[in-house]
């Protein structure tokens, strides 16, 4: 029977052709006429034998391992075939050689079909779930997820090791007995090389170093959280520097430069880069080129870390910066290069990396800059102003008016107080000497102990202390720095006169700024002929003031105009009396609050 398209329907453009289209008809039933009725039995026979054949068809083929598309089928091929051959197939059942499965009824009759028809069955589901994925990719709205696969990177280390264990004893048997420097060429991992010593006849060292193409895959992983898609772990990093660092792993500090260079480090994030940097520290690599590619991606990180993650990584650049000055060298390169070409941070930033970096002991002013050494006036004057009004109130008394103002209050801590202070420092063993030569103490010299613990600061006599002080200058109390218990035996003394403000470069100014104000309290009475006099050294002569029990004594450290004063430094006389020894307690008064982060004296 002859169809014609239906030329009213639209038609559709397929390619550069237009085609005419026409929806799906059921095909017209043949219309019985004497000429056609003697021909329909043998139509019919013969489609009876066609469906046979291929239903028969259908069925052996997947006992041969041959995929059948049964999704594209006439359902009437596939029922006959499930009546013909289903006895069989299911005595076989899914353990046949051929890696049949058993599949769930179709049309009310078992099937077993392979692995593959069992693919090509669910062909369009997977068809559409990587349209799926794709749309969602090049949109931007799913980032792509890994599989964590615990041991992955443990396991990639050791093969690591292995590999260039292998290529380094390969390479050793290879050159045995030659003369090196002039026969020996040197071996990197990389494809031109391989090629370059096979032409040379250097077949078995060449194959051995084939081997360390692969790594270079590996070594990306290895050091990525994201490539890896495994949590990373500090002993694991260590494990794979120190391999860097024996004598077959030389060749892998190249391949640790070139993936810090293709690192992405915004998707690692900062707590990535401080983990790096600690464990390269912990396994002592020395390798310049690591340390300085890590460092020039370090600010742009910093900018949307936190303050915490900030902290960590500035102690973590401090622990591998003290391993040689080479190493030092390379990281404040990198720093100095991240700072001035990629990202110009922001003030706070600076603050919170350069403190934390002095407090693990390192400086470095080439990159952080310097802390502001001296006061704005404005606070100067209200410190001044501050001591003025204690010797106002009926326990102060102004002992010298010129060149600074210095007060002695009373009564300020009690004696029961005060022995608790000495008490505490005697029962944890508190006490360090205040000078030293080497890591031996200086003979003569006090020793001091601090109380700078979390559980001191709750402390009833340090807490009434540092609350008397903020309130005599009308300032919060982490402006008052952690008491400071001084101690001087029979025969010590402070000869030197100091002052007492922290010097230029000090990185404790990063955070809380210049001290503004001395806060020195007696912890112990002595007689006059024991000596141990407060002495001042002022432009009239020297002021000595013999320690009082519970007195205070206040004066301001800066001038006027916010610089650091030595109008008013300080010593203190050697204690001569065997019965006594002297005991003060000093605290400072600071210029600025400290931040958030710097959690009242304590590292973050």
């Amino acid at each position: 029977v002859t169809m014609a398209p239906d030329t009213s329907s639209p038609s559709r453009r397929r390619g550069r052709l237009r085609v005419p289209w026409a929806a799906p008809r059921p095909l017209p039933r043949c219309v019985s006429s004497s000429s056609s009725s003697a021909s329909v039995p043998a139509v019919a026979a013969l489609v009876g034998v066609v469906v046979g054949a291929a239903a028969s068809l259908v069925a052996v083929l997947p006992l041969l391992g041959v995929a059948v598309p049964l999704h594209r089928l006439p359902a009437a091929w596939i029922a006959p075939a499930s009546t013909q051959l289903g006895a069989k197939l299911q005595a076989k059942g899914a353990a046949d050689a051929s890696g049949r499965v058993p599949r769930q009824r179709l049309a009310a009759r078992p099937i077993y079909i392979s692995k593959r028809m069992e693919e090509m069955l669910d062909a369009e589901n997977l068809k559409a779930a990587l349209l799926q994925e794709k749309w969602q990719a090049n949109a931007g709205a799913k980032k792509r997820s890994q599989k964590v696969v615990e041991g992955r990177r443990l396991a990639q280390i050791v093969y690591v090791r292995e590999t260039m264990e292998k290529v380094w004893k390969a390479e050793e048997e290879e050159y045995a007995g030659m003369d090196y420097s002039k026969q020996r060429p040197e071996i990197r991992a990389g494809k031109k090389e391989i090629i370059r010593l096979e032409k040379a006849g250097l077949g078995p060292a060449a194959r051995q170093q084939s081997m360390t193409i692969s790594l270079i895959g590996l070594v990306p992983q290895i050091v990525s959280a994201r490539a890896s898609g495994e949590p990373m772990d500090e002993e694991e990093l260590v494990y794979f520097f120190g391999t860097c660092e024996e004598k077959y792993g030389g060749d892998l500090k190249p391949m640790l430069v070139e993936a810090y260079q293709k690192m992405e480090y915004v998707s690692e994030g900062l707590g990535t880069m401080s983990l790096l940097f600690r464990s390269m520290a912990k396994a002592k690599l020395q390798s310049g080129p690591a340390y300085e590619t890590l460092a020039k991606n370090a600010f742009p990180l910093c900018k949307k870390a936190s303050p915490v993650e900030i902290a960590d990584f500035g102690r973590a650049l401090a622990s591998a910066c003290q391993l040689d000055a080479d190493t030092k060298a390379s990281i404040t390169k990198g720093l100095s290069v991240s700072k001035t070409a990629y990202f110009t941070p922001e003030p706070e930033m600076i603050r919170i990396l350069a403190w934390n970096c002095g407090e693990a002991g390192l400086r470095l002013p080439e990159v952080f800059g310097d802390p502001h050494h001296t006061v704005v006036p404005e606070v100067a004057v209200e410190a001044w102003n501050s001591v003025a009004r204690l010797a106002s109130i009926p326990q102060g008394q102004l002992v010298s008016g010129a060149p600074v103002p210095i007060v002695a209050v009373e009564e300020v801590v009690t004696e029961e107080e005060a022995q608790g202070l000495i008490d505490l420092a005697d029962k944890e063993k508190l006490w360090q000497p205040s000078a030293r030569i080497g890591k031996k103490p200086v003979s003569g010299r006090p020793w001091s102990a601090l109380f700078g613990n979390s559980s001191h600061r709750t402390h009833p006599a340090i807490v009434n202390i540092r609350l008397w002080a903020a309130d005599a200058f009308d300032v919060p109390v982490s402006q008052v720095e952690a008491v400071r218990l001084v101690r001087w035996r029979v025969g010590e003394a402070t000869p030197t006169p100091h002052a007492d403000t922290k010097p230029a470069g000090d990185t404790s100014m990063w955070a809380r700024g210049q001290r503004i104000a001395t806060v020195l309290i007696n912890l112990k009475t002595l007689p006059d002929e024991a000596g141990g006099d407060t002495v001042f050294q002022i432009k009239t002569g020297d002021l000595c003031i013999p320690p009082d029990v519970g007195t205070a004594l206040v004066w301001p450290v800066v001038d006027t105009a916010g610089r650091p004063s030595l109008a008013a430094t300080r010593s203190s006389r050697e204690v001569l009396d065997a019965g006594v020894w002297k005991y003060s307690a000093v605290t400072w008064v600071r210029s600025q609050k400290p931040p958030d982060w710097y959690k009242d004296g304590m590292r973050l």
